[in-house]
């Protein structure tokens, strides 16, 4: 459930914190990363929901706020880690889904938003810390999904566009936050599953709509990278990843083409490293992790090779779905065959279909 990589080459390292289930974020610092999830041991030792491991060793520290429920979302705010997610206590105190840990004694700070329930991003800006998740109230204050709170106590600020869905991704560049989810409302205005909104609160007239859901989000100078679940947005034929520009809103032609569902997004100057259940990234095979240079955009369209999965679940049993791509349009056949060679299935008999990434459920 956790592992490093080299940035250059992509090569497995030796780093092996082992943990026993679930890491759903990362953060580094120094010689330190911090991991949050929904395990119990991580490192050599027992560590409930959130450790933090040597960058050498890969083994845990002493710190220890052991969050009595699950850890979705890290981020860093002066000299605490900034915690979102399900649980009632960490640190050493009653907090709900939000907590300030002391990077030192791994201790909650006096910050208690109080949010009471699911937090799934916590985005640190200038004065305030964003967050948004599946919540109705922070701080006692009615707020739907979305919710701005102040950096000394944690008390809920003005700023409160509710959407009607999960908020599961937030990026602030330039004073402007932008929302991914679930969502087809926000603030009583229609969007789809992602929008712009200002430090006041307002929607901005900014409409990519992508057509489903919008689970990772970064900003970098004037391009919002999007990765979810849709097919198309901003009018534009895109698979789970694209890019925007941050005031336009217009779809830019950089088109990688990541054939299954993208939920992890992180960016550096020359790099974009993305992660999720795909198969295939522009004509390569990519299983579940790829990397793109920044440097090629905009791209053209991408080429396609055949190539046929990831299959998921796998095995297959009861259900499952079957991805592939496509190097032209023409017909295809589909079939599957037991262990013993026995055909069980043909999902797919002569069907013309387009060149391109494709999935069979």
């Amino acid at each position: 459930n956790i592992a490093a990589f080299d940035a250059t080459t992509g090569a497995l390292t030796s780093w092996d914190p082992h943990a026993d289930d679930y890491v759903s974020s990362i953060l580094v610092s120094g010689r330190t990363v911090y991991v949050g999830g929904g395990f119990s041991t991580v490192g050599g030792r027992v560590r409930r929901n959130l450790a933090a491991l040597d960058a050498g060793t890969g083994l845990a520290t002493a710190w220890n706020p052991s969050p009595n429920g699950v850890v979705n979302s890290l981020a860093f705010w002066k000299n605490t880690v900034l915690v979102g997610g399900y649980f009632s206590s960490a640190g050493g105190q009653p907090r709900n889904s939000l907590a300030a840990i002391d990077t030192a004694s791994g201790l909650a700070t006096a910050w208690n938003p109080n949010a009471n329930d699911r937090v799934y991003a916590v985005v640190p800006a200038d004065s305030v810390i964003y967050i948004g998740g599946w919540f109705s109230a922070v701080g006692g204050q009615t707020r739907l999904t979305l919710a701005a709170v102040d950096t000394g106590a944690g008390r809920p600020t003005s700023w409160a566009p509710a959407t009607n869905f999960v908020v599961s991704a937030l990026a602030v560049l330039n004073g402007i936050v932008y929302v991914g989810g679930s969502f087809d409302q926000i603030a009583g205005a229609a969007r789809n599953n992602l929008a712009a909104i200002d430090a006041a609160g307002q929607v901005m007239d900014w409409t990519p709509n992508p057509d489903s859901d919008v689970d990772a989000l970064v900003a970098t100078d004037s391009t919002l990278y999007v990765g979810g679940l849709f097919l198309s947005i901003g009018g534009a034929s895109r698979s789970c990843l694209a890019a925007v520009d941050a005031h336009s809103g217009v779809v830019k032609d950089w088109n990688p083409g990541a054939n299954g569902h993208v939920f992890g997004l992180a960016a550096t100057p020359s790099k974009l490293y993305v992660a999720g259940t795909f198969g295939i990234v522009g004509e390569w095979p990519h299983s579940g992790i790829a990397a793109i240079d920044l440097a090629d955009l905009p791209a053209p369209r991408p080429s396609f090779s055949l190539f046929l999965g990831p299959v998921a679940p796998n095995p297959l049993h009861d259900a499952g779905t079957i991805r592939f791509v496509l190097p032209r349009d023409g017909p295809v056949n589909l079939t599957i065959y037991d262990l013993q060679g026995r055909r069980i299935a043909t999902p797919l008999d002569h069907s013309m279909l387009a060149a391109g990434p494709h999935s069979v459920s």
